[in-house]
């Protein structure tokens, strides 16, 4: 890990960008996973996300195997 700064922020946007749940993880846990990750997002003064659009991230990041039911209904929700 780099001790640049712009280099650090980088790689925390990147690894938000990049989280995925897989089928192998409990939602509990990814979520707490995920917060994890926002927060270091956020530690690194990135932009704050809007509510609506950290929602989206995350629902995005979900598993799409075990949640495609849930995706595709929500999306045709909306």
């Amino acid at each position: 890990m780099s001790k640049i700064a712009i280099a650090i922020k980088l790689e925390v946007r990147l690894q938000l960008q990049n989280i995925r749940q897989g089928g192998f993880k409990n939602t509990i846990f990814y979520k707490q996973w995920y917060m994890n990750e926002l927060e270091a997002y956020h530690d690194q003064q990135n932009p704050v996300k809007a509510p609506v659009d950290q929602a989206m991230d995350f629902f995005h990041s979900l598993d799409y195997g075990f949640y495609t039911n849930f995706h595709v209904n929500y999306l045709n929700g909306l």
